[in-house]
């Protein structure tokens, strides 16, 4: 395998730890996020239901926590496939290295 390849490879594996770092780090926040929305809708229920201003703030703060909540987990999901794509074009890559070989011998 040409020294090309190969950093190709050693540049492609970077930024597929890169991405599991930030898909690992991003996993960590949706699930504090969830902590705080169920912590919410706990205090949210607790509350006396003739005092619909609270409600009404607690449930605005309970969508936006969701709707953060959601966009993180659709970045999990970007990150996971690009992380696909980072690792096969790193599997073409060894193979194309070692084809050349195979084809020798």
């Amino acid at each position: 395998m040409n020294v090309n390849k190969r950093d190709a490879i050693k540049a492609l594996s970077a930024k597929r730890d890169d991405c599991r770092r930030r898909s690992n780090t991003t996993k960590r926040f949706v699930n504090e996020l969830e902590v705080a929305r169920s912590r919410l809708i706990v205090r949210r229920d607790e509350l006396d239901r003739f005092d619909l201003v609270s409600i009404e703030a607690i449930d605005a703060e309970i969508e936006a926590v969701t709707v953060k909540m959601n966009n993180l987990k659709q970045e999990v999901r970007d990150c996971a496939v690009e992380e696909a794509q980072l690792e096969q074009t790193m599997i073409r890559l060894k193979i194309d290295g070692f084809l050349p070989r195979l084809v020798r011998a």
